[in-house]
């Protein structure tokens, strides 16, 4: 008997440490790729000022930037934690989630590594090649075609990703609807109460913080455009006034998040209390995806609509008979 377990131990390790090199391998492609968008996307904006805007936000403060470690994915993953008496979910049906080429995330189980393996397929499909440095108009063509047709992939990958974390999503919300009724079972009904305040509040919460931070997010934008040596003109004045009143609401909304935060640690020892470990645990995973896939969310939708702006626009600069077919890399409408 010990025998088998100590196989099936190295089976388990020597599985991980092969999930570990895929999710390897694909971020560097991933890394890689972004790297030449961002080489291609400035050389460009030098060269074509009217494509300076879209193609280049170095600098400029994004809604992920606002929202920052407001609500992390820390903690095991499903697949790997103990389970209580509602019910084992197998790690086969744990759903791949978004493309954030920064996280952990796709590390936590293989249906996520499969994920990524499908995202390099994509990403492999195609290699456009960077150009040299002549400053001749057909080298600024060649450019624009490849950076077309990497922003064509990158789209294909992010609408991948996207149907991946709407799966997580509708996963999370089943887990809450399981972890409400366990607490109506085990609870007396003022705790009960206390239970769906908070996780009311906590869904109101994450909404404004994103509304919020998206707002703030595309004023800033906006004075970025307008520079910063621009005449004292009313449109500017109205946006930095836009921008100081959405600065003094950002700051409000972050002492709602504080306040939130104290009062999930009055709920979470009610739930020690009541909750058998498996059944905790559920409920702390539901309470912490429920932010965290909320902005993850965001980020896919911010990155789908800035790239489908970016490649609409460049599609628009160059000539009917100079554009690329997109084929498979098709992305869609223009606006996601």
């Amino acid at each position: 008997m010990e025998e088998v377990m100590v196989k099936e131990v190295v089976v388990m390790v020597k599985e991980e440490e092969e999930e570990e090199e895929v999710v390897k391998e694909v971020m560097e492609v991933m890394e890689e790729k972004e790297a030449q968008r961002e080489r291609l996307c400035q050389a460009i904006g030098v060269r074509d000022r009217a494509l300076a805007e879209v193609l280049d936000r170095r600098g400029m403060r994004t809604t992920m930037d606002l929202m920052e470690g407001l609500f992390p994915q820390e903690g095991p993953p499903r697949d790997q934690r103990r389970r209580g008496p509602m019910g084992p979910r197998p790690a086969a049906e744990d759903p791949p989630g978004p493309l954030v080429p920064s996280s952990s995330y796709y590390s936590t189980s293989a249906p996520k590594a499969e994920l990524l393996i499908r995202m390099k397929d994509i990403l492999l499909e195609e290699e456009p090649e960077e150009q040299g440095e002549e400053p001749d108009q057909q080298d600024l063509v060649l450019k624009k075609r490849a950076l077309i047709l990497s922003l064509a992939q990158k789209l294909s990958v992010l609408r991948e990703a996207r149907l991946g974390l709407q799966e997580e999503l509708q996963q999370n919300e089943a887990l809450g609807r399981e972890v409400e009724a366990g607490v109506q079972r085990l609870c007396p009904p003022h705790q009960l109460d206390k239970f769906r305040m908070f996780v009311g509040d906590l869904d109101k919460v994450v909404s404004l913080l994103l509304s919020l931070a998206g707002r703030l997010a595309r004023t800033e934008i906006a004075l970025g455009a307008a520079g910063e040596g621009a005449p004292d003109t009313g449109e500017r004045r109205t946006l930095e006034e836009k921008r100081l009143l959405l600065l003094r609401q950002h700051a409000d909304a972050l002492e709602l998040k504080a306040n939130l935060d104290r009062r999930e640690c009055v709920v979470s020892r009610v739930m020690e209390a009541r909750l058998d470990p498996g059944a905790l645990e559920d409920y702390r995973h539901h309470v912490r995806m429920k932010g965290a896939l909320a902005t993850e969310r965001r980020l896919l939708d911010d990155r789908l609509k800035l790239g489908a702006e970016q490649l609409a626009c460049l599609m628009d600069s160059l000539p009917p008979d100079q554009r690329p077919l997109l084929g498979a890399l098709d992305p869609g409408p223009r606006w996601v």
